[in-house]
């Protein structure tokens, strides 16, 4: 470890006089660390680049990929960021991390992060003021599974495909099938005292799934059912949450709605809505995925946008955000978010400047002059996936033409405007155009699994498919985006408490813990979405730096 510090010291020369003791202690602890005792290591390196402020009680931890931590670029920037962050009261630390590759054959994202996040347990016992954490470079997710004993009134048919089909109409059932709810779940990086530990699987397994009708109503510890149908589907390299257990024999199904809420502490389960809350703020700054040529990672490509980033996090830092002090608002086929953005600011009341609430009939030209308007805080609503938002199918190239400055229209753009796509290659042909806008901002982006690694669910974190072209990514490094709030699951809430938050001078990563704490008051269930929808706060995550707050703020 010595050796490497030594390396990267060179690189980082202000800092390297000032590399505490407590944080060489952590990085050498942590090198070659292997959680489970499998010969393994998760960890193979980790050691100190050093730390601005180590006196100072309120505190970031910057995690770099190592094999950028040697950039000399990079490092300039990230000395400067640390500078931006101590004027506003927060010191910072930089480490040099390499995880273990995923392995022939294996699919262990989640141990590789629970590694990680024992790495940030130690530390934070050393500094209770650790307050957030920055992935810079590319690192693996949690991918979060969640099985309800789903109580539902609605038509079912049972033995689908079988001579014992039948179609019960209306009926009421319980569905328990273990779903997919978050491709990106950042709070079990976050909760560092959760038992995330004991429900990650590495799999592949089957488990079951079941579909029990009942009669007029459905007994709270089950009964004798109507009918039932069960199968089975594949799980592998998960955090399983289980809330309410469900047995069957027969037609005989057993209830336990007890059984539920293992990741949550004591202190959790006091709460009216038991959730599991994040002590750390979680930001990724991650290019990897919109950086590939040829199969494989073009180093240049990916220095140049994490290089941008760190400039525009600069400026929307330390420069008077003047004309763009504004919120801007887009919809298509959702509702306006304008009166949400509106309490972020008391300026911002009465605010009602033309193009800035667009919500009717929205296509890539309107959506294109709407990025060009300058604002320091957006929200995007539009039905969206991993891969793209959609928006008002369209063809006026001419205007378009106009917007992006040319006397042509790219065909790639053409394409994506007749079809209402704003995927990585919209967002890459603004970039390379100079015609995304100019203003650093913040954004909400509603749409669904607008943060969705692409391929997360079924290869693992380092190979060339994952994250591989991203909507969230696209828009934080092809824009003048500084952090993304938003869902990686197909949903339909908003965090309550964004704007407050903000209002309140809280930062974008402060508002992601807020959704969470609101959310755990309740009062009620039916108040946090019911049974389905009370954890709906773990869909959400942070892309760029969680530590940003409006101008002036």
């Amino acid at each position: 470890m010595r050796l490497a510090f030594l390396a990267v010291s060179v690189l980082f020369p202000a800092l390297a006089a000032q590399v505490p003791s407590g944080l060489a202690a952590c990085c050498e602890r942590f090198t070659g660390f292997d959680l489970d005792g499998d010969g393994a290591a998760e960890i193979r390196s980790c050691a100190p680049l050093g730390s601005h402020a180590p006196a100072l009680p309120g505190r970031v931890i910057a995690l770099v990929e190592s094999r950028l931590a040697g950039d000399p670029a990079l490092a300039t920037r990230l000395q400067r960021w640390g500078e931006d962050l101590l004027r506003e009261g927060l010191g910072l630390d930089l480490v040099s991390i390499e995880l273990a590759a995923s392995g022939a054959g294996r699919h262990r994202d989640g141990q590789l992060l629970l590694a990680v996040r024992e790495l940030l347990r130690f530390r934070r016992g050393q500094e209770p003021g650790l307050e957030a954490v920055v992935l810079v470079g590319h690192f693996p997710d949690a991918l979060l599974v969640r099985t309800v004993n789903w109580h539902k009134h609605e038509r079912i048919v049972t033995g689908k495909g079988t001579p014992d089909q039948h179609d019960w109409g209306k009926a009421r059932f319980v569905r328990r099938v273990p779903e997919i709810v978050a491709h990106r779940a950042d709070v079990v990086l976050g909760d560092l005292d959760g038992g995330w530990e004991g429900l990650w699987v590495e799999g592949p397994i089957e488990r079951p799934t079941t579909y029990a009708v009942f009669g007029a109503a459905i007994p709270e510890r089950g009964g004798p059912a109507l009918a039932v149908d069960r199968g089975t589907i594949r799980l592998q390299d998960c955090f399983l949450v289980e809330d309410g257990a469900c047995s069957v024999d027969g037609l005989e199904v057993t209830l336990d709605p007890d059984s539920r809420d293992h990741e949550c502490t004591a202190a959790d389960l006091e709460r009216p809505n038991p959730l599991a809350r994040p002590e750390l703020q979680v930001g990724r700054i991650d290019a990897r995925g919109l950086a590939w040529r040829g199969g494989v990672v073009d180093p240049a490509l990916e220095r140049q946008l994490l290089l941008e980033y760190f400039d525009r996090n600069h400026a929307f830092r330390t420069r008077p955000a003047g004309e763009a002090f504004r919120p801007a608002s887009v919809a298509h086929e959702l509702g306006s978010g304008m009166r949400a953005l509106q309490a972020a600011a008391p300026e911002w009341q009465d605010f009602a400047e033309t193009g800035y609430d667009c919500r009717r009939g929205v296509d890539l030209v309107e959506l294109t002059a709407w990025m060009q308007r300058p604002a320091v805080l957006r929200t995007l609503r539009a039905h969206s996936g991993p891969h793209h938002a959609a928006f008002q199918r369209g063809s006026d190239t001419a205007r378009l033409g106009e917007l992006l400055g040319v006397d042509e229209v790219p065909r790639s753009l053409t394409a994506r405007l007749a079809q209402g796509r704003a995927d990585a290659e919209y967002w890459r042909t603004l970039w390379q155009l100079a015609a995304a806008g100019d203003a650093p901002h913040l954004l909400l982006h509603t749409g669904c699994e607008a943060l969705s690694p692409p391929a997360s669910s079924s290869v693992p974190y380092d190979d060339p498919r994952y994250g591989r072209d991203a909507h969230g990514a696209a828009m934080l490094f092809f824009t003048p985006a500084v952090a993304i709030l938003g869902r990686a699951k197909v949903f339909y809430d908003e965090p309550r408490g964004f704007a407050d938050t903000l209002a309140g001078g809280g930062s974008i990563g402060a508002s992601w813990q807020r959704y969470f704490e609101i959310e755990s008051e309740g009062p009620t269930w039916s108040s946090v979405g019911g049974d389905i929808g009370r954890k709906r706060a773990t869909f959400w995550s942070v892309l760029g730096d969680p530590t940003l707050r409006l101008p002036g703020k």
